[in-house]
């Protein structure tokens, strides 16, 4: 992915429309390793629930949020373009929310509405990838 597909806003409405979330709640065991780590393949225990997407503009960021963009070379506005440009939304345990777009992740907590982490498709895990392929799979064969 890399951030290599290039969709219209139309187009992400579109397939956000299509999403099934369903197919890939049921994808997501095989993805699923254990623990995090950058050497990890697929995507980790706590990625949620894939749920219909919704969006939300971040109130700002925590520390946390802003000590790992700084290290990954991320901007908010990076951050706040990730959901932006997000094809599914998952809702994790901890009352916050996953986007994953074709450029890069974001986790935005409730109830601040603050970023969390983001890190860009460049260092995307295998199951991320996995995950963005089979939405776009299925939206484009159905065209």
């Amino acid at each position: 992915m890399n951030g290599t597909v290039r969709l219209t806003q139309k187009e992400i409405q579109e397939v956000r429309r299509n999403v099934d979330n369903d197919q890939i709640n049921q994808t997501l065991p095989a993805l699923v390793v254990e623990g995090k780590g950058s050497r990890s393949k697929g995507v980790h225990e706590g990625v949620g629930t894939a749920v219909p997407y919704e969006h939300r503009s971040a109130t700002g960021v925590t520390v946390h949020a802003a000590e790992q963009l700084a290290d990954r070379g991320i901007t908010v506005e990076d951050a706040q373009m990730y959901v932006d440009t997000a094809l599914v939304m998952f809702e994790q345990d901890r009352n916050s929310f996953l986007y994953i777009s074709p450029h890069g992740a974001a986790v935005i907590g409730e109830p601040s509405g603050r970023f969390v982490t983001a890190w860009s498709s460049s260092v995307y895990r295998e199951g991320y990838t996995q995950i963005l392929e089979v939405i776009l799979h299925d939206y484009f064969s159905k065209r």
